[in-house]
């Protein structure tokens, strides 16, 4: 569903976008507004994977779940999410889907939590059941050892009952638009993470089909991607072909350091030998150009960044 949106607006050839914008983790800005996120976004540095993103962008945590839920399936859908969430308020525009939602998981959660009860009141009448018992010698000792398990059994089933009600209750906060820390078991994010993708994709449909102007940004956006990822490549291959060079033009020094002082004389002089005639004249020569190409492309990349930005800044 996800692809068939990207299909719609741009075409099937999303790949440098979903590149540039892979291995992300989104945050909402707690204090006011930030536009740093731009560069961040297209940033390969380590320290730019997590993104915070601006609170009239992500304001609540639902909003933000929807995101990242999105992104995770399909991480070149990035663009739609961002310009969707800058002009439009999920919370308000998707109030009767998030309600069933909410609805669904309120009525897997009630039954459980009504299954733990009903095995909980169970315990309690067995426990009652065996206090009620008056025996002695061996089979009282077995009788003890039968109470203590149930009472695990039912301080158990009590902390079950009272980790399910905390999710009931973050959940209604999550999808009401209160904030929230908590995480969720399995079988009850598997129906949220699915809830919030199936509605974010009946929203991105729609608003795709009304802005037709979604498929030339993406096809720009694309096109620039492609751009940065060239020159990104073109300046690692530089990098290590200076590296390189740098490398067999110090050969010299490395090989006679590594030699003992009593080393033969014959072996000294071949490597001052190629420390003259090729090291100076030739390697470290081909190294300061590929550095200095370096950082000529550098330049570049940095300018197909910055462009990049600004546009992704106009949706």
């Amino acid at each position: 569903m996800l692809s068939d949106i990207i299909k719609q607006s741009s075409g099937w050839d999303t790949k440098a976008l979903a590149e540039i914008f892979s291995n992300k983790k989104f945050l909402r800005s707690v204090d006011g507004d930030k536009e740093k996120y731009l560069a961040d976004l297209i940033s390969r540095d380590y320290e730019k994977t997590n993104i915070t993103l601006p609170r009239k962008i992500i304001p609540n945590d639902v909003t933000l779940s929807a995101l990242r839920y999105i992104y995770k399936k399909e991480p070149a859908t990035l663009p739609i999410l961002l310009r969707y969430f800058t002009h439009s308020n999920l919370l308000a525009e998707a109030k009767d889907d998030l309600d069933k939602v909410n609805q669904k998981l309120q009525g897997v959660m009630d039954k459980e939590l009504k299954d733990l009860q009903d095995k909980k009141a169970k315990l309690q009448a067995n426990e009652t059941d065996l206090n009620d018992k008056k025996i002695q010698g061996k089979e009282a000792k077995a009788l003890a050892y039968d109470i203590q398990k149930i009472n695990a059994e039912i301080t158990e089933a009590s902390s079950e009952i009272e980790k399910i009600k905390l999710h009931k209750e973050e959940i209604k906060n999550l999808l009401n638009g209160d904030k929230v820390s908590k995480s969720y078991p399995p079988q009850y994010f598997s129906i949220l993470n699915n809830g919030l993708i199936e509605i974010m994709e009946k929203k991105l449909t729609a608003y795709v089909k009304d802005n037709t102007d979604i498929g030339e940004t993406y096809s720009s956006l694309n096109s620039r991607a492609k751009k940065i990822i060239r020159v990104r490549n073109v300046k690692s291959v530089l990098l290590f072909s200076s590296a390189l060079a740098c490398g067999i033009a110090c050969m010299p020094f490395i090989a006679v350091f590594c030699q003992s002082c009593a080393g033969p004389n014959e072996f000294h002089y071949s490597m001052f030998y190629f420390f003259i005639h090729y090291s100076l004249p030739v390697l470290f020569p081909i190294a300061a150009t590929l550095l200095a190409l370096v950082g000529a492309v550098y330049l570049e990349q940095r300018h197909y960044e910055q462009s990049f930005a600004k546009e992704m800044k106009t949706l």
